[in-house]
Parts: structure tokens; sequence; C-alpha cells
């Protein structure tokens, strides 16, 4: 039988069906070379690696191209490894954990650096990484994939994009620090300008975002967030540009979010804007939050505007459920209620239009459910419905607008 079984091994291998390569021990010690050479050779058929093997590499040493090649490490760890794809296509990596123990290195740079290339898939992956970092860092790659990705990521971002379209973020899992400032995924300067990025169904856990945009030089599109879910998230969509650069149709949908301590929640929507940037059609749609807050900076949707323009901002849908009712911080209700609902404020030449606030529904704010201090064209505001609210602040009100007006107004009540 097991004459039969290596003879119809060998024509499946000679059929083009099926790879199998064995190369270093990986026993735990550091392998570096065997390893290097193994990718190397790597070129026509997959790179496997065994399950429960621990296969270490120098992390001094230079990083390890993987462009175009086919690696399977379903089960196996690869520590203190670096990766890059700079060009060709089909890049394809299945499963295993990317361990980076912090150990001194070279590159002060992600796991795995795609600075070119097309048809990108990664699969499963497990990225434990004890550097300011990210896991993944997409600069200029197309048509990426990455599926099932499970990140704990103690440093800066699990994944960061600074230049590339048609990228899917899907299936998976980023945790960062408790308390700390880990982002998750990040659209940052650097390459070049960034389109059709989709981030669906992931989980984040103890991060500042789901996702942050931070552009000063290059143009961000077609960015959409859907099906996630958050425990302790800071921010989970915010926008920070700067600039004359445009972001445009951005979206944050079908998403729930936990803090039920207040230990990390501040907001819904941020945006910190400055600089002559220009940020247009913007949606947040069926959202919900329930638990409590950190006192900072802790309104439900945040804007401020500091010589920007701002065309087209929905949010609707939105809950928001203090779980103690709006109570104020003490023993039997740790945590705070939200600030006020919907904040805006301007300075310098900033211009804000075409903002609607859709069906609300608000349980439990301080001070305000809308407070604007700047003028807003063409702002409405329907079916906007609260209770508990202003319980530590008996001057609240439901709404404060102090400059400008709203233009429409329906449908709207408190108990």
């Amino acid at each position: 039988m097991k004459r039969l079984f290596l003879l119809l091994l060998s024509l499946l291998a000679a059929s083009g069906q099926i790879y199998v390569k064995n190369f270093a021990a990986c026993n735990g010690a550091v392998e570096h070379a065997a390893l290097v050479a193994a990718f190397a050779a790597a070129t026509n058929e997959p790179l496997i690696f065994q399950p429960n093997k621990t296969c270490v590499f120098d992390p001094t040493q230079l990083r390890i191209d993987i462009s175009g090649k086919t690696i399977i490490a379903e089960g196996a760890t690869l520590k203190n490894g670096y990766y890059a794809v700079t060009g060709g296509s089909s890049t394809n990596w299945t499963g295993g954990t990317l361990l980076q123990d912090g150990t001194t290195d070279n590159f002060n740079s992600p796991k795995i650096l795609a600075t070119g290339g097309t048809g990108l898939r990664f699969t499963g992956l497990t990225c434990t990484n004890a550097t300011s970092y990210a896991c993944f860092q997409l600069s200029g790659a197309n048509n990426v994939w990455i599926d099932k990705p499970d990140i704990f990521q103690a440093g800066l971002n699990s994944i960061t994009i600074t230049q590339g379209k048609h990228i899917h973020i899907t299936n998976g899992r980023m945790k960062g620090t408790p308390g700390g400032s880990d982002d998750g995924i990040a659209i940052v300067d650097g390459g070049g300008d960034v389109q059709d990025v989709v981030i669906a169904n992931m989980t984040g856990e103890d991060i500042y975002d789901i996702l942050k945009i931070v552009n000063v030089t290059n143009t961000v599109r077609d960015v959409s967030v859907t099906g996630c879910t958050g425990t302790n998230v800071v921010a989970p969509l915010y926008i920070q540009t700067s600039g004359a650069v445009a972001t445009n149709n951005i979206s944050l949908s079908g998403c729930n979010f936990f803090d039920t301590t207040g230990s990390m929640a501040e907001n819904l929507v941020r945006y910190a804007i400055s600089g002559g940037a220009t940020v247009r059609n913007v949606k947040v749609n069926n959202v919900t939050f329930r638990g409590r807050t950190y006192p900072v900076n802790n309104s439900i949707a945040q804007i401020t505007n500091t010589g920007a323009t701002i065309d087209g901002l929905e949010v609707t849908g939105l809950r928001w459920d203090d779980i103690y009712n709006g109570a104020a911080n003490g023993g039997s209700a740790p945590g705070y209620p939200a600030n006020m609902g919907f904040v805006y404020s301007a300075s310098g030449a900033a211009a804000a239009s075409n903002i609607k606030l859709d069906s609300w529904f608000i349980n439990g704010t301080a001070t305000y459910a809308i407070r604007v201090t700047s003028p807003i064209t063409n702002f409405s505001v329907w079916n906007m419905y609260g209770k508990n609210l202003y319980k530590t602040n008996p001057t609240g009100t439901l709404v404060s607008v102090t400059a400008g007006s709203i233009d429409e107004f329906h449908n709207t009540w408190i108990r």
C-alpha cells in the first residue's frame, strides 16, 4: 500500500496537480540560510511548511522576496521573518503564524511589505507583532485580498495602506493593547492614491479605530466598512486629513460596537480635518453602540473642521444605548454617558454643506443631542428620538445651534 501511495503521489506531482517540498527541519533553532534557499527554490511549485513546527529566521538579514510564490503554512510558526512582494502576479499565502518576539532587527517595518504586484491573496494568517509596525503594509500592490487574518498588534497599525487599488480585507480579527492607541486599518501617506478598499466582517478589540484615514498628499476614494464588530474601540471611523487633498465616498454600515465599562469608547464617527482638505460623501448607516464612554472627546459624531471643506455627510439608522441610562459615573455605573450626540465646530476658512442626520435613537447623553457652533449649509435632521438625556446636566437641551440653522427639522422628540 505504501509503494502504491508513493507511486500515486509521484504521478500527481508529475501531472502538476500536487507538489510536496521538504526543506529545513524547523526545530526552533535559527535556520535562516536553509529557509531563504527554500523560498528561492519555490518557483514553479508551492512551498509547504510542516504543521506544528517553528521556523526561525535571522531578523537582521534581508527581507525575503515572496513575489509570485505560493506558500502553505497551516499549523506552522514562522518566527522573526520579514517578507516582500515587489512585483509579479498571483502571490498566495495560506495559514501559519507570523511571530515577532521583539528581537532587534534592521527593518523597523511591517512583517509583509507589498510594494508592487497584482493578484495577492493572504488567507488565514495569524500575526503576533511585538514591534511598533504593521503586520501588513500595502504600498503599491493592486488586487489584494487579505482574508481571515488574526492580528495582535502591540504597536502601530494592524494593516497599513499607503497606495493601491482593489483591496479586500475580510472575515478577520484585529486586537490591540487595552487602553492603548493601536490602529486597526490605517490609510496613510507614503505612496500614492488609494482606491476601492472593501473592509467586511472584521472584528476589532482594544484598538483605536476600525478605519483611520490620515492623508496629506494622496487622494483616498471608495472605501467601505461593512458588517464589523468592535469591543473597546475609541472611534470606529476616524478621518484625520490635512493638506489640499480629497477624500471621497467613505462608508461605515451594518456595524455593532460595545464597551461595557467605558474603558476606551469615545465616538462612532470622528473628523479632525484641516489644511484645505476636502471630504465628500461620507455615509454612516445602521451602526449601533451599547455601553459607556471614556470621558474625553466623547460625543457620538464629533466633527472638528479647521480650514477644510465637508460636502456630504449622512448619518442614518444610528442607535446609541447607554447601558446605565445616562447616569453619572459611579461605582454601580462605570464609565460615562456620551457628552453630546452630533457636534460640529469649525475655524479658519472652513465650510460644511449637505449634512443629514436621520433615524437616530439615543439613550443617554450628558448635555446636547445636537450642538452646532459654526454654519452648515443644507443641514437636515429627521426622526431623532432620545430618552434619559441630560441626567448629569440639568441645563442640557435637545439642540443648541449658535451659528447657522437647521434647514429641515422633522419628527424629533425626547422623553
